[in-house]
């Protein structure tokens, strides 16, 4: 597959953990791909941690290689969660946010977040279940954002790119 050589290895998803979170990974394990995204589980002192990285444009399948990561906007929902403390992933930082030398030197867009284990369901969903469910959903619904559509890039803000 065209490409394959350009994903973001072991080596640089440690620099990527280091340089958001000054800890070294003791252990790392890519935990799943997507058509965009590959995510690492990443064992570090101050861990566990999530890094996902892009898959470059060439090494996806057609239909998505023009499709955003939009790995900023993701932070800038994380982080209105997690002031409203609803037992989210807690945003580290992003291509976008890092201080200082991107550790991927612009290669791959990026982001660091604290690790959220889930679990698959296995059958019915229990009324236990979609009372949380509502209440995540009620709480996103009620975090301020601007305008609507896919979401400006950018982790300042949760700012839709259209006006209607």
């Amino acid at each position: 597959m065209p490409g394959l050589g350009t994903l973001a290895d072991a080596p640089a998803i440690a620099r990527i953990v280091h340089s958001a979170t000054g800890e070294d990974p003791d252990d790392m394990r890519i935990a799943g791909r997507g058509q965009t995204s590959i995510g690492w589980r990443v064992d570090a002192p101050g861990g566990p941690y999530c890094v996902v990285v892009a898959i470059p444009p060439e090494a996806r399948h057609e239909r998505y290689h023009d499709e955003p990561t939009n790995y900023a906007a993701r932070h800038a929902v994380l982080t209105a969660l997690a002031n409203l403390d609803a037992g989210t992933a807690r945003p580290i930082a992003t291509a976008a946010t890092i201080e200082g030398s991107d550790p991927a030197d612009g290669r791959w867009d990026w982001s660091v977040t604290t690790w959220t284990q889930g679990a698959p369901t296995t059958g019915a969903i229990t009324d236990t279940v979609a009372t949380e469910l509502g209440r995540f959903l009620a709480t996103l619904h009620s975090i301020p954002t601007e305008g609507f559509g896919w979401l400006e890039d950018t982790a300042t803000a949760i700012r839709g790119t259209e006006s209607t």
